[in-house]
This record gives structure tokens, C-alpha cells and sequence, in this order.
């Protein structure tokens, strides 16, 4: 999914208590031009076992937080306050109420979505929510996947993005995710990437995030460095390295699968949520969750929405979802990895797993035997 820029809004409730059965309501965002995006809150107080907010966004339904369903959207949290990330929608005055009169609501920034659109629908591979009711080989799979959070050199978010952990302490995600787009050359740079780890019910374990350092890509203007370009031409893979990785679920890798078409597919992403299902982990699949086709040499990368020297998938995909797995339904290993957007609601962009070790064992021998099966 693309990069998400921060957009600061005038919000009249930045410091607004809400109490008792009182009602506050203001429009924090109200430009329909703009496409739904996260609302980054912090709520304070006396937060009780039992404290709860609701959020009305009108036509499009309510949210309602308190102590147990918030921890999906926890970015961070101590004993008297919580940052949490909210759905943005666009064109729609939010509502909010409490029962405690000693909670306040604070507005730290709205995010919306910029550059491509990657939120897309196709056919009826919808996009829903794990629990613990998935099945053994679904929770392994989700198990490996995280939250990354895109931050500039002063910690703002810039964005969301999917990782899954390839062995302990190395991960893998889109390369647009950890620098800038070609498109977008004046986007702020990504400086920090921060590996939240979370359950396959979609908690977010805050004691246990990750910093990750790129320390391999598909860029091929070498050397690459913060301010590298993700060209249309390069595969759009980076490989992130992290010190104190706790271990545990990986997504397999076998140079032996093959994005053969008509592959079935599902793809696991980390998305930021919409109104409902929470955020949390996700899975795309059905019978349009599948591999496509892949195009031809020669490529013409001027047309990206082709997905040039990729796959095409009919995976659904939401914001957040760029850098997830597109798993093989049969055994669960890596066909491909999901990167962007392609036709709008015929298909998606993915890179075939082929490619990602071809490109990785040739350039990054040093590394290669430690992360992947390299030959």
C-alpha cells in the first residue's frame, strides 16, 4: 500500500473532556476529497479496568474502545494514558461520549492515504479478520506477521506496512515501505522503522516493538541509502534486520514453489482497520484470490498498474497491506510477495518468490545463506 502522509487538520476537541452522557461533537475531517485514513488519539486519565469511549461517525456506524477491544489499536500505552489509532473518514463529523467525566481525548495528527491507491476489492476475495478460530496452519502463518511502522528521524508516523519474519531477527517487506517512492520524490524520508509485534487476535504488543535496518533490497542503484528511490524498474523487496527478536513463527520459504498461474492464493497483511472489523491481522482469499497471469518481456514500466515484470493476483487488498506474504492455499509457503495496487478491481502486484532469491543470493552473498535458501 502506499506511504501514508500526515495531515494535520484544525480539530476544535484537541483538548476537549468528555463527560458524563454530555456529547461533543466536531468535524474533525471533512474534506470527502480525501480517502479514509487513521486518526492518531491519546486518551487520558483516570483509566479504569472499565473505562470506555465511544466514537459515532454517523452513517458509517460507531466505535466503541474501552481496556480489552483498544489493545488492537494500541500504539502505545502507560498507566494514566493510551495512543491508539482510529479509522478517518472522510466527510463525516465524529461524535464522542464517555461515562467518566475525568477523560480527555487529545488529537495528535490525521493521516490519509496519498500517491496510489491500494485499497482495492476484486471479485470475491473479501478481506477478513483471524481470530483464534482459524484454522492451525492460518495462525502459524499470521503468527509470523507484524505491524511496521514507517517513522521520520523525529518518530512522526508516516505510514503502515506488513512484515513477516523470514528467521530470527531478519524480515521481510515491500521496499517502497522503507524508502521513498519514485513518484513521490519530495516525501519526507523514512528514517526509522519500527517492528510492532502483535497476537493472532490483533493485539499489539507494545513492550516488544522492533527496530529494523534495511540491510538488503531490489534497488539496483547501488549503494542504497535513505534517500534511495524505489524505481519502477527495481524489485520493490527489502530485507530488514533486527536486534532482539524474540524468535518464533516464520513464513517458509522454498525455492521450489512456483507462481504458476491459476495458483491459489491467500494473502496475510497487517491493516490499520476500518469500521468494523478491528485492526489487526487479515487474510484475503476465495476463488479471485488466485495467481492471474504474469506479463511478457518486453516490460513497459511505464505502466505500473500492469505490474511490469511481477505477477498479477486477484487478492483483495487494505491500507497497510503492502509487504504482506501471498501464501500458497496448499502449504501454506511464499508464491509471492504482495506489493501494490495494480488495475483497479481486476487485479494486484506481487513479486515472485523466484525473483526475490534470484535478486537477493546474487547481490547479498555475505548475507544470503542466513536469511533465505540460497544455493
Amino acid at each position: 500500500m502506499p506511504v501514508l502522509n500526515p495531515v494535520r487538520a484544525q480539530m476544535a476537541w484537541e483538548h476537549t473532556s468528555f463527560a458524563g452522557a454530555d456529547i461533543v461533537e466536531q468535524a474533525l475531517f471533512l474534506d470527502p476529497g480525501l480517502r479514509a485514513g487513521v486518526l492518531r488519539i491519546v486518551i487520558s486519565g483516570t483509566l479504569s479496568p472499565n473505562w470506555r469511549v465511544r466514537l459515532d461517525y454517523g452513517v458509517a456506524g460507531t466505535l466503541t474502545l474501552d481496556a480489552e477491544n483498544a489493545k488492537a489499536r494500541t500504539v502505545r500505552r502507560d498507566a494514566k494514558s493510551t495512543t491508539l489509532d482510529v479509522p478517518l473518514v472522510p466527510g463525516v463529523a465524529v461524535a464522542a461520549k464517555s461515562d467518566q467525566a475525568d477523560i480527555s481525548v487529545r488529537v495528535l495528527e490525521a493521516i490519509t492515504l496519498s500517491g496510489t491507491y491500494g485499497e482495492q476489492m476484486i471479485g470475491e476475495s473479501g478481506v477478513a479478520s483471524l481470530g483464534p478460530s482459524a484454522s492451525n496452519e492460518d495462525i502459524r502463518a499470521a503468527s509470523a506477521l507484524a505491524r511496521l511502522e514507517l517513522l521520520t528521524s523525529s518518530g512522526e508516523l508516516l505510514g503502515l506496512c506488513t512484515a513477516f519474519r523470514l528467521t530470527r531477527g531478519y524480515w521481510m517487506t515491500a521496499a517502497h515501505c522503507a524508502y521513498r517512492d519514485a513518484s513521490r520524490p519530495d516525501a519526507p524520508v523514512i528514517a526509522q522503522m519500527r517492528i510492532q509485534l502483535g497476537s493472532i487476535n490483533g493485539r499489539v504488543d507494545t513492550e516488544r516493538s522492533l527496530m529494523a535496518t534495511a540491510v538488503a533490497s531490489g534497488i539496483k542503484n547501488r549503494p542504497v541509502t535513505s534517500n534511495s528511490q524505489v524505481l519502477p524498474t527495481d524489485l520493490d523487496y527489502v530485507i530488514l534486520e533486527t536486534a532482539d527478536d524474540p524468535g518464533g513463527a516464520i513464513i517458509v520459504i522454498d525455492r521450489s514453489v512456483d507462481a504458476a498461474k491459476d495458483t491459489q492464493l491467500a494473502l496475510f497483511q497487517y491493516w490499520s482497520g476500518q469500521l468494523p472489523p478491528a485492526a489487526g491481522m487479515a487474510k484475503s482469499e476465495g476463488n479471485s484470490c488466485r495467481v492471474l497471469g504474469k506479463r511478457d518481456p518486453p516490460y513497459d514500466f511505464t505502466r505500473p498498474d500492469l505490474c511490469p515484470g511481477a505477477i498479477q493476483h486477484g487478492c483483495s487488498s487494505q491500507g497497510g497491506a503492502s509487504g504482506g506474504p501471498l501464501l500458497s492455499r496448499k502449504d501454506h509457503k511464499l508464491v509471492a510477495l504482495h506489493y501494490g495496487a495494480g488495475k483497479t478491481s481486476k487485479f494486484n502486484c506481487g513479486i515472485p518468490t523466484a525473483q526475490i532469491l534470484a535478486d537477493f543470493c546474487q547481490s547479498t552473498p555475505t548475507l544470503s545463506h542466513k536469511v533465505l535458501p540460497c544455493p
